[in-house]
């Protein structure tokens, strides 16, 4: 009686098909990962991107006084009055908001313009270009209506209200334009990244200070 003896085994064959099925398994599974990382980042960078142009705006709205807000694109900040305390607020702040970029040679005026990295390497640039409303920027000013002790209202022009600011302008509000700008992809500046992002907010500032 012969007894045949056969060996018990994988093939290289068997090997490899068991390999294409489970790469055919796992592959979906990779791409699916793959996505929601990338649909991570993307809205990471987005919610990053809108809360500094909304932080930036909210500083500039409430607590950057108007004498400190001077027009331009990008605009400037400095004191006219060159009070301590809001240059010390000014030069701590206005780096916090704009990242790089946004001093000067004065140490005490820093421009609305700069880059910003997030804690995971997205690159953010800001600007801010604010515009005087002020009394000669059109022909068709700005005019405010006024109740009397009548309980009427009369019309007054901003020079008939204020005096002139540092700029010498009759200037009652300022327009406010923030910008930012972002890649969806990690240290990539949005200006060299032709798929970039970009969200404007725009404000209105008045002058309580007169």
């Amino acid at each position: 009686m012969v007894i045949s003896k056969r060996k018990i085994g994988i093939t290289f064959v068997e090997v490899m098909v068991a390999a294409l099925l489970l790469s055919g398994v796992l592959l979906p599974i990779f791409s699916f990962l793959t996505n929601s990382v990338k649909d991570t980042e993307r809205i990471y960078v987005e919610v990053t991107a809108i809360s500094k142009a909304k932080q930036i705006m909210d500083t500039m709205l409430f607590q950057i006084p108007w004498r400190a807000i001077r027009d331009g694109n990008p605009c400037r900040f400095f004191d006219s009055n060159e009070q301590p305390g809001t240059e010390e607020f000014l030069a701590k702040m206005i780096p916090e908001l704009f990242g790089e970029g946004c001093k000067t040679s004065d140490s005490k005026k820093f421009i609305g313009d700069g880059v910003y990295t997030s804690d995971k390497g997205f690159i953010i640039r800001s600007r801010v270009k604010v515009v005087d409303l002020d009394q000669e920027l059109t022909s068709n000013p700005l005019t405010f209506a006024v109740a009397t002790k009548s309980g009427d209202y009369k019309n007054f022009n901003m020079n008939e209200l204020t005096a002139k600011d540092a700029d010498g302008k009759y200037n009652l509000v300022k327009k406010i334009i923030v910008q930012v700008k972002w890649s969806n992809t990690k240290g990539v500046d949005p200006n060299t990244d032709k798929n970039s992002k970009s969200l404007f907010l725009v404000g209105f500032k008045s002058n309580l200070e007169s």
